[in-house]
């Protein structure tokens, strides 16, 4: 059996963390195992999943530059009690650099260092943004293999002259396909009139997912569309920021926050209209979940635009006024192929298909 090491920040429920998860639960366990690595010992989401099949959790210590190399012995330690590890593959991908020479001499064969986002800090004031940029050039000498979600992550993080293999969003496109019933008892849950005009979103509640921008296009879009409701599912450090907007702009009786949820292909059934104004995104799989729920998506055109699979997709300029976003979503509802999930479940994006890359390409990488 091949034992494969990912590393994360955490095991929640973020884009690419159920994307690592939906190739966990379609992989042949008995084949390939996933153990994971956390820098947290809280409790997180996916913990007790893992656990359930067969998968192991190690907690290392934040990394915070001081601590540099306690971290680095941190992880000498692990790799010396578990000399089973050939595969390391770093989600975590801002501190890949500070792993991967260690794993290297440590005799971990294929390291694997895996961009999911575009813009890792947008900001260049950010104390982060200059560990990133000290830890780049290690990370780029000693990984093995370069992934990336998209193009445009791929080339905002290991840039032109690096060659880097796009590893498709896997999802189960078949727990997507279009049900009624099931979005019309959501929305009675929630208060909403089932002749409503629901518009959606599924994301982190931070600065580059532009909450507050996507509360100025429902307040243009209640002026068009009274009997409109909007469902905004995730948490995050802005949540109570978001809230205040909305309680500000008279939207509260409109808006309905419904925290972090499991059930995702569920409650897309309640949306008519899935809406995302990021500033920068790589290739979000929330935009892939919402193409196979048959879903119009109006996303911002800083997302990749090979998303784009249903053609199910508009794109719209975020210097575009919120006026202009919400007659793009009234529009968007006139033509969309409510079956995209057959689409999506013949392409490289579902998880029967991706998975049995992913398969092959770990071993072949550790055979070689």
């Amino acid at each position: 059996m091949i034992r494969v090491l990912h590393v994360f920040g955490l095991t929640d429920r973020g884009g690419a963390e159920t994307m690592i998860m939906n190739y966990y639960r379609n992989i042949d366990r008995n084949e390939i195992q996933f153990d994971f690595v956390n820098h947290t010992t809280k409790e997180c989401a996916y913990d007790q999943e893992i656990r359930s099949m067969g998968g192991r959790i190690f907690h290392i210590p934040k990394y915070k530059g001081y601590n540099h190399f306690q971290y680095q012995k941190a992880w000498r330690n692990l790799f010396t009690a578990h000399p089973e590890y050939k595969i390391i593959h770093i989600h975590y991908f801002s501190l890949a650099g500070a792993i991967v020479g260690v794993a290297k001499k440590c005799g971990v064969k294929v390291r694997i260092t895996h961009v999911h986002s575009v813009g890792t800090y947008v900001s260049k004031i950010n104390p982060k943004y200059l560990m990133v940029q000290l830890l780049k050039p290690y990370m780029l000498k000693y990984s093995t293999h370069l992934f990336a979600c998209g193009k445009m992550a791929g080339i905002d993080y290991f840039g032109n002259s690096k060659k880097y293999e796009i590893i498709p969003i896997s999802i189960n496109s078949t727990n997507f396909t279009l049900n009624p019933k099931v979005g019309c008892e959501l929305r009675q849950q929630l208060d909403i009139p089932l002749d409503a005009l629901v518009i959606g979103h599924v994301g982190r509640f931070v600065h580059v997912k532009n909450h507050l921008f996507l509360i100025d296009i429902f307040k243009a879009l209640k002026r068009r569309h009274a009997n409109s409701y909007l469902i905004l599912i995730g948490s995050g450090a802005l949540l109570e920021e978001v809230k205040k907007k909305t309680v500000l702009l008279g939207l509260s009786d409109s808006v309905r926050f419904i925290g972090i949820q499991s059930n995702i292909n569920e409650w897309l059934q309640t949306f008519d209209v899935f809406v995302m104004p990021s500033i920068l995104e790589g290739f979000p799989v929330s935009v892939i979940e919402a193409q196979a729920a048959g879903l119009p998506c109006v996303i911002s055109d800083t997302i990749d635009h090979t998303v784009n699979i249903t053609k199910n997709i508009s794109f719209v300029n975020l210097n575009a006024t919120s006026e202009y976003w919400a007659n793009v979503i009234i529009t968007s509802l006139k033509e969309c192929n409510k079956e995209a999930f057959i689409e999506i479940s013949k392409s490289k994006y579902d998880v029967k298909q991706s998975t049995s890359l992913l398969t092959e390409f770990y071993y072949t990488s550790i055979h070689k």
